[in-house]
């Protein structure tokens, strides 16, 4: 796994870059102190997974949303919550915001790819649907970067980190592939692996700290330590960058236990991080329910509530179609459910041509999970 300096051209200049060894290959031999450490983090996996029943599957969508928005986040780029799940419900929106969730997007579409060998076709359908609404030269989209890349600076030349020429990529990302699809190593150092070669390669012009997130889903999902969504490591990461960067420094400089060290534990945690969310998520539902005194229990408006966990931000249309009733009843019960402030008016821009739509947000929801995303 040890790497080695190499060199690349950049405007007439020498750099130096870093060109990783290869992890199919690569022999790890763990002490006794990390088996642990990963034995707990798969343990404390399958207890979030028994903690939150496999009813819970709108719970388990704020999970990942919440994974989604914590893995742009780790990358600077923050949308406010609502914006999100606007553009989710109107499929359209501001660039940022549907750039966030298409990164929600891909979460979820990970965790089905997983019944599937990982092959290079996939994480380029995962960049393309990721990096559909972002600035990147559209070229680049769905393909391996073509020139070199560099992480902090404003240049190779200045730059923290230097990853491999562009020429070497498809050489690498093969070695991870393979590895990917392999079972050599235990399932969270098969995941903590793949994220940091990942990020050593950098294959893409942007985007690889998300694309590289979504692998660690995909890995313990394949392995089946979890069956319907990943933990939201991206939180437990954004909480403690320091020691994410400081991890991935030491992997590239060939001493991956530390990095192993802190990916088990980041994961333990996380899984903790669910669990407390599924929790808090119940709660507010039983709030929503003692608002609900006195209304029929075969009115409309008790459905609703039961689809805001999985659907936050909603219009009449949602309500009518889902539940299948006339326009003048989904507006009364969204208004009835606005008169107990268990939802608020939303203003939503941008839903083309036509009479606008009025909308309404499960804020009380949306602030708990922003609370947890950070």
């Amino acid at each position: 796994m040890n790497g080695s300096e190499t060199t690349l051209e950049w405007r007439g200049r020498t750099v130096r870059a870093w060109m990783p060894g290869s992890v199919a290959d690569a022999d790890l031999s763990l002490p006794a102190d990390l088996i642990r450490a990963t034995e707990k983090a798969i343990a404390d996996l399958v207890l979030m997974e028994h903690q939150i029943p496999a009813a819970a599957d709108a719970i388990g969508r704020m999970l990942l949303r919440s994974e989604g928005i914590a893995s742009s986040a780790v990358e600077g780029l923050r949308v406010p919550l609502e914006e999100v799940l606007s553009v989710e419900a109107v499929g359209q929106g501001a660039p940022d915001a549907s750039w966030v969730a298409g990164n929600l997007s891909v979460v979820t579409d990970a965790l089905g790819d997983a019944t599937q060998p990982m092959t290079v076709d996939t994480l380029h359908r995962w960049h393309r649907r990721l990096m559909e609404f972002s600035p990147l030269d559209r070229r680049l989209i769905g393909a391996w970067r073509d020139s070199p890349g560099w992480i902090g600076g404003s240049s190779p030349l200045d730059a923290v980190y230097v990853p491999p020429p562009a020429n070497e990529i498809e050489g690498l990302m093969a070695d991870l592939v393979e590895y990917l699809n392999g079972n050599s190593d235990d399932p969270i150092t098969q995941a903590a692996v793949a994220h940091a070669q990942f990020e050593t390669i950098h294959p893409y012009g942007d985007g690889n700290g998300r694309i590289g997130r979504v692998l660690i889903g995909w890995v313990l999902r394949r392995r089946e330590v979890v069956h319907r969504w990943p933990p939201p490591i991206s939180i437990s990461i954004a909480r403690d960058s320091g020691g994410y960067l400081g991890g991935l420094f030491q992997y590239r400089k060939g001493d991956p236990m530390e990095w192993l060290r802190w990916f088990a534990g980041v994961t333990s945690r996380s899984a903790g991080t669910a669990a407390d969310l599924y929790s808090e998520i119940n709660q507010v539902e039983v709030e929503w329910e003692a608002a609900l005194v006195g209304v029929r229990s075969d009115a409309a408006a008790r459905s609703v509530v039961s689809m805001l966990t999985a659907q936050p931000v909603l219009s009449a249309d949602h309500v009518m179609a889902r539940l299948g009733v006339s326009r003048r009843t989904a507006i009364t019960s969204l208004e009835l459910l606005e008169e107990r402030s268990i939802l608020s008016p939303i203003t939503i821009a941008g839903e083309g041509a036509g009479r606008p739509r009025r909308w309404w947000i499960a804020d009380q929801l949306v602030d708990l999970v922003r609370t947890f995303v950070g």
